[in-house]
């Protein structure tokens, strides 16, 4: 699936830099998909983390995987995959979050229309910056 080539190539990013994140989505079926992905996205090397299925100490993990919304390893940065959905603006940093990231496939119509009205809805209150892969694999920043 592309979206976890993306996470994947993302949360490499975040972990080489030294921070922690937490990697969310409401389907508990997603979250196993993408861990066995980052155990495998590369040959010679694996991406470090645990989930809420298979880890009992979250603490100990840079990156950890949940269909709950928490924050258990201190995480900085917050991946939401498939899901744009309405939430209170002030929970991402009541957790602790200083970076949202959103990781949408925008594949089909509904995704791509559930995306847009998000975007308009959060980029009238924060600083944010989106950006959406084409179809021949380009970004573009909206």
């Amino acid at each position: 699936m592309a979206t976890d080539r993306v996470c994947a190539v993302l949360l490499e990013k975040i972990f080489d830099s030294g921070a922690r994140s937490v990697v969310y989505s409401p389907l508990c079926e997603r979250t196993k998909v993408l861990d066995s992905f980052l155990w495998t996205f590369k040959q010679n090397s694996f991406i470090p983390h645990g989930s809420s299925e298979n880890s009992p100490q979250a603490d100990l993990h840079p990156i950890w995987l949940t269909d709950k919304k928490e924050n258990p390893n201190s995480a900085q940065t917050l991946m939401l995959i498939d899901c744009c959905e309405e939430s209170s603006n002030d929970e991402p940093e009541r957790l602790g979050f200083s970076k949202i990231i959103y990781v949408v496939s925008g594949s089909d119509e509904d995704s791509s229309k559930k995306l847009r009205l998000f975007y308009k809805s959060i980029s009238e209150f924060c600083n944010s910056k989106f950006w959406l892969q084409g179809k021949n694999g380009d970004w573009q920043r909206l």
